[in-house]
């Protein structure tokens, strides 16, 4: 998304080589401004579970009191339930932020052809 939202904005030094940039270029170079936040956002450190807790599940498992290995598991099961809604939340904030960025992207390449034709 950065190279892509990059490139269509090199289409700014087209626009700037003709005179003013215009309402269209504006509202472009904003879109490109978003485009790239939103893409860095993704790109950021994001607090995600990819493993288990040996002190929380020995936890979980003293607080239910767990004896057998059947019950161990399902102990662990419960441990890692919210774990995963956790990350399945956080997954789909970026997966909607990716959206954003390729919808902000289109925007930007439209506006930036409108504004060189026009």
């Amino acid at each position: 998304m950065l190279a892509a939202a990059s490139i269509a904005g090199s289409f700014f030094g087209a626009k700037t080589n003709h005179g003013t940039l215009g309402a269209l270029g504006a509202l472009a170079m904003v879109a490109f401004l978003l485009c790239v936040g939103s893409s860095i956002w993704i790109l950021l450190p994001h607090a995600f579970v990819f493993a288990f807790d040996g002190e929380g599940l020995l936890a979980e498992s003293d607080h239910h009191g767990t004896i057998s290995l059947a019950e161990a598991y399902r102990s662990a099961g419960i441990w890692i339930g919210p774990q995963l809604e956790t990350n399945r939340r956080e997954i789909d904030y970026l997966s909607d932020c990716l959206a954003l960025s390729c919808l902000l992207l289109g925007t930007e390449v439209i506006l930036w052809t409108l504004s060189l034709v026009g």
